[in-house]
């Protein structure tokens, strides 16, 4: 091939490249194409402005224990409507009353708590609820609303320790709760009003009052539903077996 021809080649192989003033007209014709959204995917944007963890864990409910938080309470602040809202609880508070949120936590924990024990919640409030107690230690709740419990009891005393013995059990008491009983002599049965802590340890007696002994253990047991052996204590058999032998 001859110097021209080869010169020829390459001229016409320039000539057919697309040149800059091509490039940029084509781009132009893209960029005029209108953009369809028929096919495009919303992403959500954020539900709050600003979502934050409340630290308090402490909220009065008119007991003399508060309401406990288990972990803290998240909250979601919209500056457009100016309230913080308690996520998950349904509880919204007005910013000018931010300094009153815990009062406002335990209204809203009761509100439904009692609608919890008269059958009346609506399915959403069922949802806030459910989470509610989820965020909260409602049985401490539970056991802080209950009222003390009567209960006959004798008091056995050996040196400086105390115990309450019931027909079927016997417990050690404090020495705090032991000074309450010190009008009682020893092995002297009395009634007394009885509460109890989220353990069911006793932590307070009060209204006691001396009772007759138990004449007839026997009967006194035979009368307590399903009671069998294996139910009462040795020192309880003990009992019966010196009683019955005189």
């Amino acid at each position: 091939m001859s110097a021209a021809t080869l010169d020829g080649k390459i001229t016409e192989g320039l000539a057919s490249q697309p040149t800059s003033i091509d490039l940029i007209e084509g781009l132009e014709k893209e960029w005029r194409v209108e953009a369809d959204f028929k096919t495009a995917t919303i992403i959500p944007h954020q539900e709050f402005d600003v979502e934050m963890e409340y630290g308090g864990t402490s909220f009065p409910v008119g007991e003399v224990k508060p309401l406990r938080a288990n972990r803290s309470l998240k909250i979601g602040l919209t500056d457009a409507e100016g309230v913080v809202e308690i996520i998950g609880w349904g509880l919204q508070v007005d910013l000018r009353e931010i300094q009153e949120l815990p009062k406002h936590v335990g209204r809203r924990f009761l509100e439904l708590y009692g609608k919890s024990l008269q059958g009346e919640l609506t399915e959403t409030e069922e949802v806030c609820f459910e989470n509610i107690c989820k965020d909260v230690d409602y049985r401490q709740f539970c056991q802080s609303r209950e009222m003390p419990r009567y209960r006959e009891a004798t008091v056995i005393r050996d040196r400086a320790r105390v115990f309450l013995e019931y027909l079927t059990d016997r417990i050690e008491l404090s020495e705090a709760l032991a000074n309450q009983l010190r009008v009682l002599e020893d092995g002297q049965r009395f009634g007394a009003w009885f509460t109890v802590d989220d353990d069911g340890e006793i932590v307070g007696i009060r209204g006691v009052t001396p009772r007759p002994a138990i004449e007839d253990v026997d009967q006194a047991l035979a009368e307590i539903p399903a009671l069998t052996n294996d139910d009462v204590p040795d020192f309880i058999l003990e009992r019966l077996e010196k009683k019955r032998n005189g």
